[in-house]
């Protein structure tokens, strides 16, 4: 099966509790003979320099990220509280990482997408979550 995993923050390396399941995750997968490629966040707070990636990693997983300021900013999370929605999800959202995935799913078909938290939710598309 040909796999999409979606992470809030890049799983390299992996150092902590989410970084080592994320990439758990993506490797239990791989040796079951799937392949998997990892889409991430690459936030301020966790930020990876990808020069640093293994040559194992990268062929493992053909990785991409995209830099994201997730930090808690007063303004955005009183317009959030205003509006109904949630600033805990919309401050990973990122349009740069929408078109970085929305250009990996028209390239590719991929039978299953992973989210890795529910900071990624903000991503599926709401068509996707209507009853047909």
């Amino acid at each position: 099966m040909k796999l999409l995993q979606l992470c809030p923050r890049v799983p390299f390396p992996a150092i902590d509790g989410g970084t080592i399941a994320m990439q758990s995750i993506a490797r239990a997968l791989t040796d079951a003979g799937n392949e998997v490629t990892i889409l991430s966040l690459n936030t301020k707070k966790h930020h990876v320099d990808p020069r640093v990636f293994s040559m194992e990693y990268l062929s493992r997983f053909n990785p991409r990220s995209v830099d994201i300021d997730t930090g808690v900013k007063a303004i955005p999370a009183f317009i959030s509280l205003l509006d109904g929605s949630s600033y805990n999800i919309t401050r990973f959202h990122s349009k740069q990482f929408e078109e970085l995935l929305a250009g990996e799913l028209v390239a590719n078909k991929f039978d299953t997408i992973i989210l890795e938290s529910i900071f990624m939710t903000s991503y599926i598309p709401e068509n996707a979550l209507q009853d047909n």
